[in-house]
């Protein structure tokens, strides 16, 4: 006797919550990339401003944007983190 695999039968209330999940998880995925390309912009805008030769010549200038660097790095990084989570969820969920 066969068996076949079966994926479990669902009901209209689980395939209405579950459309919702994938709903909410892409919408966050494409804020996540919004977010990431906005932090490497801003990473960029302030990497040229390192380079002005009068922002070299300003101690207390270059540590201000050096810390702003440091600290786009890692909401990029963070958001990086939740876009690889959002991105394998919807991979395993077959999205």
């Amino acid at each position: 006797m066969k068996t076949l695999c079966r994926k479990p039968i669902q009901s209209s209330k689980q395939k209405k919550e579950r459309a919702s999940e994938i709903r909410k998880r892409r919408a966050a995925l494409s804020k996540c990339e919004r977010e990431i390309e906005a932090a490497e912009a801003e990473i960029d805008t302030l990497n040229e401003q390192l380079s002005d030769p009068e922002t070299a010549s300003d101690y207390e200038k270059m540590m201000e944007i050096t810390n702003k660097i440091t600290e786009q790095k890692a909401l990029a990084d963070s958001l990086m983190n939740d876009w690889t989570e959002l991105t394998l969820w919807l991979e395993e969920n077959d999205v």
